[in-house]
Protein backbone atom coordinates (compact mmCIF):
# COMPACT_ATOMS: atom_id res chain seq x y z
CA UNK A 1 0.00 0.00 0.00
CA UNK A 2 0.94 3.37 -0.73
CA UNK A 3 1.75 5.83 1.85
CA UNK A 4 -1.51 8.68 1.62
CA UNK A 5 0.21 12.47 1.80
CA UNK A 6 -3.15 13.72 3.06
CA UNK A 7 -3.35 16.76 5.00
CA UNK A 8 -4.43 15.55 9.38
CA UNK A 9 -8.19 15.19 9.47
CA UNK A 10 -10.11 17.78 11.77
CA UNK A 11 -10.16 17.00 15.49
CA UNK A 12 -12.17 18.80 17.86
CA UNK A 13 -11.44 20.51 21.11
CA UNK A 14 -9.27 19.90 23.90
CA UNK A 15 -11.03 17.45 26.55
CA UNK A 16 -11.92 19.28 29.56
CA UNK A 17 -14.75 21.54 28.68
CA UNK A 18 -18.02 20.87 29.73
CA UNK A 19 -20.44 19.25 26.76
CA UNK A 20 -23.96 20.27 26.79
CA UNK A 21 -26.84 17.32 26.59
CA UNK A 22 -28.13 18.26 23.24
CA UNK A 23 -23.94 17.98 22.14
CA UNK A 24 -23.82 14.55 23.69
CA UNK A 25 -27.04 13.50 22.30
CA UNK A 26 -25.51 14.89 18.68
CA UNK A 27 -22.54 12.84 19.38
CA UNK A 28 -24.20 9.80 20.11
CA UNK A 29 -26.31 10.49 17.04
CA UNK A 30 -23.30 10.55 14.74
CA UNK A 31 -21.11 7.74 16.19
CA UNK A 32 -24.46 5.46 15.33
CA UNK A 33 -25.08 7.10 11.78
CA UNK A 34 -20.76 6.07 11.51
CA UNK A 35 -21.14 2.12 13.33
CA UNK A 36 -23.90 2.11 10.31
CA UNK A 37 -22.04 3.78 7.57
CA UNK A 38 -18.59 1.61 8.35
CA UNK A 39 -20.51 -1.79 8.26
CA UNK A 40 -21.90 -0.70 4.99
CA UNK A 41 -18.91 -0.24 3.45
CA UNK A 42 -18.90 3.65 3.07
CA UNK A 43 -15.87 4.66 5.02
CA UNK A 44 -15.91 8.11 3.55
CA UNK A 45 -18.80 8.83 5.48
CA UNK A 46 -18.08 6.68 8.63
CA UNK A 47 -15.03 9.11 8.59
CA UNK A 48 -17.19 12.32 8.17
CA UNK A 49 -19.45 11.10 11.32
CA UNK A 50 -16.49 10.57 13.47
CA UNK A 51 -14.91 13.82 12.42
CA UNK A 52 -18.41 15.59 13.49
CA UNK A 53 -18.59 13.36 16.92
CA UNK A 54 -14.81 14.34 17.70
CA UNK A 55 -15.35 18.00 16.87
CA UNK A 56 -18.29 17.85 20.34
CA UNK A 57 -16.33 15.72 22.19
CA UNK A 58 -12.98 13.95 21.03
CA UNK A 59 -12.59 9.94 22.73
CA UNK A 60 -9.61 7.31 22.31
CA UNK A 61 -12.23 5.17 21.17
CA UNK A 62 -13.43 7.67 18.43
CA UNK A 63 -10.25 8.17 17.29
CA UNK A 64 -9.17 4.27 16.80
CA UNK A 65 -12.77 3.77 14.52
CA UNK A 66 -11.81 6.85 12.58
CA UNK A 67 -7.99 5.60 12.23
CA UNK A 68 -9.76 2.18 11.48
CA UNK A 69 -11.71 4.00 8.37
CA UNK A 70 -9.07 5.38 7.32
CA UNK A 71 -7.38 2.14 6.93
CA UNK A 72 -9.55 0.66 5.35
CA UNK A 73 -9.85 3.81 2.58
CA UNK A 74 -5.91 2.69 1.80
CA UNK A 75 -4.88 5.46 4.23
CA UNK A 76 -2.40 4.34 6.45
CA UNK A 77 -0.75 7.90 7.78
CA UNK A 78 -4.00 9.05 8.42
CA UNK A 79 -4.33 5.88 10.49
CA UNK A 80 -1.65 6.22 12.14
CA UNK A 81 -2.06 9.92 13.09
CA UNK A 82 -5.68 9.00 14.84
CA UNK A 83 -4.47 6.40 16.64
CA UNK A 84 -1.36 8.34 17.76
CA UNK A 85 -3.61 10.48 19.02
CA UNK A 86 -6.09 7.82 20.74
CA UNK A 87 -2.99 6.66 22.23
CA UNK A 88 -1.86 10.06 23.90
CA UNK A 89 -5.06 9.96 25.60
CA UNK A 90 -4.90 6.24 26.53
CA UNK A 91 -1.89 4.17 26.20
CA UNK A 92 -3.50 0.82 26.37
CA UNK A 93 -6.10 1.33 23.64
CA UNK A 94 -5.89 -2.63 21.77
CA UNK A 95 -7.92 -0.82 19.48
CA UNK A 96 -5.72 1.82 18.62
CA UNK A 97 -2.19 -0.55 18.75
CA UNK A 98 -4.04 -3.39 16.37
CA UNK A 99 -4.87 -0.39 13.79
CA UNK A 100 -1.57 1.57 14.31
CA UNK A 101 -0.01 -1.91 13.70
CA UNK A 102 -1.68 -3.16 10.63
CA UNK A 103 -1.16 0.62 9.14
CA UNK A 104 2.82 0.36 9.53
CA UNK A 105 2.01 -3.15 8.62
CA UNK A 106 0.97 -1.73 5.31
CA UNK A 107 4.05 0.83 5.08
CA UNK A 108 6.87 -1.94 5.11
CA UNK A 109 7.59 -1.10 8.75
CA UNK A 110 7.24 -4.74 10.05
CA UNK A 111 9.23 -4.44 13.38
CA UNK A 112 7.23 -1.00 14.63
CA UNK A 113 4.29 -3.06 13.35
CA UNK A 114 5.19 -6.19 15.67
CA UNK A 115 5.56 -4.11 18.11
CA UNK A 116 2.38 -2.43 18.15
CA UNK A 117 0.25 -5.84 17.49
CA UNK A 118 2.16 -7.68 20.37
CA UNK A 119 1.43 -5.26 22.72
CA UNK A 120 -2.53 -5.14 21.59
CA UNK A 121 -2.62 -8.92 21.62
CA UNK A 122 -1.25 -8.78 25.21
CA UNK A 123 -4.11 -6.22 26.04
CA UNK A 124 -6.92 -8.02 24.37
CA UNK A 125 -6.35 -11.10 22.29
CA UNK A 126 -8.14 -11.23 18.73
CA UNK A 127 -7.95 -14.78 16.56
CA UNK A 128 -8.51 -11.97 13.38
CA UNK A 129 -5.06 -10.31 14.31
CA UNK A 130 -3.22 -13.47 14.81
CA UNK A 131 -2.88 -14.15 11.40
CA UNK A 132 -1.94 -10.57 10.58
CA UNK A 133 0.77 -10.78 13.59
CA UNK A 134 2.35 -13.97 12.16
CA UNK A 135 2.81 -12.69 8.64
CA UNK A 136 4.27 -9.71 10.55
CA UNK A 137 6.89 -11.91 12.66
CA UNK A 138 7.57 -13.88 9.21
CA UNK A 139 9.14 -10.81 7.91
CA UNK A 140 10.28 -9.28 10.39
CA UNK A 141 12.69 -12.72 10.76
CA UNK A 142 12.97 -13.01 6.96
CA UNK A 143 14.44 -9.66 7.01
CA UNK A 144 16.70 -10.42 10.04
CA UNK A 145 18.09 -13.38 8.39
CA UNK A 146 19.14 -11.19 5.05
CA UNK A 147 20.41 -8.54 7.74
CA UNK A 148 22.71 -11.47 9.14
CA UNK A 149 23.65 -13.19 5.96
CA UNK A 150 24.59 -9.49 4.06
CA UNK A 151 26.84 -9.04 7.39
CA UNK A 152 28.72 -12.73 7.24
CA UNK A 153 29.20 -11.57 3.38
CA UNK A 154 30.81 -8.17 4.62
CA UNK A 155 32.70 -10.22 7.00
CA UNK A 156 34.29 -12.53 4.26
CA UNK A 157 34.87 -9.90 1.79
CA UNK A 158 37.00 -8.46 4.03
CA UNK A 159 38.30 -11.02 5.48
CA UNK A 160 39.48 -12.25 2.13
CA UNK A 161 40.54 -8.08 1.37
CA UNK A 162 42.94 -8.77 4.72
CA UNK A 163 44.44 -11.58 3.33
CA UNK A 164 44.93 -10.52 -0.04
CA UNK A 165 46.64 -7.29 1.50
CA UNK A 166 49.06 -9.40 4.12
CA UNK A 167 49.83 -11.80 0.77
CA UNK A 168 51.00 -8.76 -1.20
CA UNK A 169 52.74 -7.22 2.08
CA UNK A 170 54.20 -10.76 2.19
CA UNK A 171 56.00 -10.59 -1.17
CA UNK A 172 56.80 -7.44 -1.02
CA UNK A 173 58.93 -7.92 2.42
CA UNK A 174 60.73 -11.06 0.51
CA UNK A 175 61.38 -9.19 -2.57
CA UNK A 176 62.97 -6.38 -0.45
CA UNK A 177 64.97 -9.57 1.14
CA UNK A 178 66.12 -10.34 -2.14
CA UNK A 179 67.40 -7.26 -3.14
CA UNK A 180 69.11 -6.99 0.29
CA UNK A 181 70.72 -9.92 -0.52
Amino acid sequence: MAPDSDPPAEVGVAAGGEVSDADMDKAGEMKMAAAEAASGGDYAKAVECYTSVLKLMPSPLVFAKRGDCFLKLKKPNAAIRDCDKALESNPDSAKALKVRGMAKRYLGDYEAAQKDLALAQRIDYDDAVDGIQRFVIKRCADRQARAVKQKAKEAERAAKAAARRREEARREYEKQKEEEA
